[in-house]
């Protein structure tokens, strides 16, 4: 026998809570699927029109599939300058510069992810900017795993011609 769930307006789920919830997850989304994002948010838009418990099933199909997707290191980076772009009043041309050598680094391949967020990070965390501050992609784990700190290390190997 198929057990079913209960329905999502069952759980208590509104949509207010749906508007809430796309939007601390909207740079995450935006690293694992631009596409995705872009029709989650048209989704999000029309919350509170038609049928919740439809209208939920869909996002959450749509929400599974974006974070199946693999973030690129070009997509990071884009989700980075998206973030970045909080701090254009707050970055003096030094700091900016600097940031956008570490994502290039990291696009590169020469750092591990953890390097271009602890700096952006650090630069939102002097302008306290509440939706920034809110983005799940900033720590989408707890931090005691340390998920995002692993350092991979490659070696190149001289091919015998």
């Amino acid at each position: 026998m198929r057990r079913t769930r209960p329905r999502h307006s069952e759980s208590g789920a509104t949509p207010a809570g749906l508007v809430k919830f796309h939007t601390q997850h909207k740079m995450i989304l935006l690293a694992h699927s631009p596409r995705h994002a872009s029709h989650l948010g048209k989704l999000v838009a029309g919350a509170g029109r038609g049928n919740l418990d439809e209208l939920l099933d869909e996002y959450e199909t749509e929400f599974m599939a974006a974070l199946g997707t693999i973030a690129s290191r070009g997509r990071h980076v884009n989700t980075l300058q998206h973030l970045m772009g909080f701090l254009k009043d707050a970055l003096s041309a030094e700091e900016k510069e600097e940031m956008l050598r570490v994502f290039e680094e990291y696009r590169q391949g020469w750092t591990p992810l953890v390097t271009p967020l602890t700096l952006l990070q650090h630069h939102l965390g002097k302008v306290k900017h509440e939706w920034a501050d809110a983005q799940v992609y900033l720590e989408p784990y707890p931090r005691d795993l340390a998920l995002r700190s692993a350092v991979e290390c490659y070696v190149q190997r001289a091919v015998a011609q």
